[in-house]
């Protein structure tokens, strides 16, 4: 493990939610999340995730100018022990709600679902987005993780939606 962490490169600046690395013999990109205080899509989160699609489409478009693309793969993980992500912030909701902001909570789910989007069309770039659960993926966890590519699970790793236990349909 110590000699695969060698090989990694940083790309990416240094965030508060995410560590970002590139493996350049895998030809990969490693987004590991990390939000605090819980393990959910933070605002945080969310920026820093939009943040280094942006740049690893950057990447890959510089690279097509010289007939050689960098990055081949984008892994979505967690670096939280026993949790991949847990969905939606819900103190989020709970301050926006009591706030009767109805514009903080659309740009808030509008902010989810991009990153969704432009995981599950790959960037609109050659590349391969895979997903590597360990742990609890719930709600819009367990969304987050489907929108890849590839989903790769560990035996022991949970996902579901547990919306559907007080009969509300899982997404916006």
């Amino acid at each position: 493990m110590e000699a695969r962490q060698a090989q990694r490169i940083s790309l990416f600046p240094r965030y508060q939610q995410l560590i970002a690395d590139y493996d350049p013999k895998e030809c990969a990109v490693w987004c590991r999340m990390k939000p605090a205080p819980r393990p959910c899509f933070t605002p945080t989160l969310l920026r820093e995730a939009r943040d280094v699609q942006k740049r690893v489409v950057e990447i890959v478009h510089d690279a097509e100018r010289f007939r050689e693309t960098p990055v081949h793969y984008f892994i979505g993980a967690s670096a939280i022990p026993g949790v991949y992500n847990l969905g939606g912030d819900l103190a989020k909701f709970k301050e926006l709600i009591l706030a009767r902001d109805r514009k903080g909570l659309r740009e808030y789910a509008y902010a989810c679902i991009k990153l969704l989007h432009q995981h599950a069309v790959n960037m609109h770039a050659p590349v391969t987005t895979i997903n590597l659960v360990q742990g609890d993926a719930l709600g819009g966890g367990f969304e987050a993780a489907l929108s890849a590519n590839v989903l790769v699970a560990e035996r022991s790793a949970k996902m579901g939606f547990p919306e559907v236990l007080f009969n509300l349909l899982p997404g916006m």
